[in-house]
């Protein structure tokens, strides 16, 4: 007697796993759709803008929630900016499932399309930053503009959702939770620069090798060496030159050409960093590590090593020191 229901759930499952195929096919096709030929979605909606910024003319994708970005395009690449507008609005629908992005209206970074080799997009407070996808003399997208398209453009996007309510936490946090979601958007709409990205980060990280991570340091300040020398007696700087270790006690004074940040090893640091998120995910589940996201991104200032350490322990159970420290860089998880 349980038979017909079984049938009837199984029937659905099946039902559903078809029609998420075919949103995510429809979802690569989106992002591949070639030149001349303009894709249309319900939900996402492609207008033009008035005016122009000399040559470049301009349209706005509008996505669920209002989310909306800027197109702009010079005469020549025209033709596969408004190919690919759908693709850039669904990966706002994209992104805002994956943060849990609750702004009505909010605007994401820009994109240009142009085969400018010296194109130089305007800067200033009131500026929203735009991303160049580069097109090639005859307006159609190069290797590298694909790229950018569905590759480098989620992962930034993801920064620009970091920093809505002008949070600035660790460098660490910041990639890692930048390249974990970008690379679900990425795998989604474009799995092939989605390997290309892991497969880039992992022969860094396996060129780097034996190289201590130190993702609590990366992106810190600290001051040249010599800056130091300078400011310390004969005796100290004569023990500073024969132990590297050796750090003199006192105050000092540093310009801003004293101070340096701390990016080595930085392509073996993205690796690391995504691989930890994607162990927290493995480990803890996907909404566990958004709603870590979502807490670390939530109020403006600087996330004190205090602070940060206090979240991880609220949401993983475990010590911000102690789960840099678990973080090996051989190998990220799909």
């Amino acid at each position: 007697m349980f038979f017909p229901m079984l049938l009837v759930a199984a029937a659905e499952m099946h039902s559903g796993r078809m029609e998420v195929a075919a949103e995510i096919a429809r979802d690569r096709a989106l992002c591949s759709a070639p030149s001349g030929k303009r894709r249309t979605v319900r939900g996402i909606v492609v207008t033009d803008e008035p005016g122009a910024e000399g040559v470049y003319r301009r349209l706005r994708v509008t996505a669920d929630g209002g989310a909306y970005l800027i197109v702009h395009y010079d005469p020549a690449s025209e033709s596969i900016a408004r190919a690919r507008a759908a693709c850039l609005g669904r990966q706002l629908e994209l992104l805002r499932g994956l943060t849990g992005d609750e702004r009505q209206g909010a605007q994401w970074y820009s994109v240009v399309f142009t085969n400018a080799a010296n194109y130089s997009p305007p800067r200033g407070p009131s500026e929203v930053a735009r991303w160049t996808i580069e097109t090639d003399a005859a307006g159609r997208l190069t290797e590298a503009g694909q790229r950018t398209l569905t590759a480098v453009l989620p992962h930034e996007q993801v920064h620009l959702f970091q920093y809505r309510m002008q949070a600035l936490p660790p460098r660490w946090f910041l990639e890692g939770h930048a390249s974990w979601v970008g690379l679900k958007v990425s795998d989604r709409i474009d799995p092939a620069a989605a390997a290309a990205d892991r497969r880039l980060k992992a022969e860094g990280a396996a060129k780097s090798k034996g190289q201590p991570l130190n993702l609590a340091g990366w992106g810190s300040v600290r001051p040249k060496r010599e800056a130091i020398m300078r400011q310390v007696s004969d005796e100290d700087r004569a023990r500073m030159m024969r132990d590297p270790n050796f750090a003199p006690s006192g105050s000092f004074r540093f310009t801003a050409d004293d101070l340096i940040g701390d990016e080595s090893n930085i392509v073996a640091r993205y690796h690391a960093a995504t691989a930890l998120f994607e162990r927290l995910e493995r480990e803890h589940g996907a909404e566990a590590v958004h709603a870590f996201a979502r807490e670390t991104t939530a109020t403006a200032g600087r996330v004190t090593a205090n602070r940060m350490d206090e979240l991880v322990r609220k949401h993983f159970n475990i010590g911000a020191d102690a789960l840099l420290a678990d973080t090996t860089p051989s190998g990220t998880a799909r």
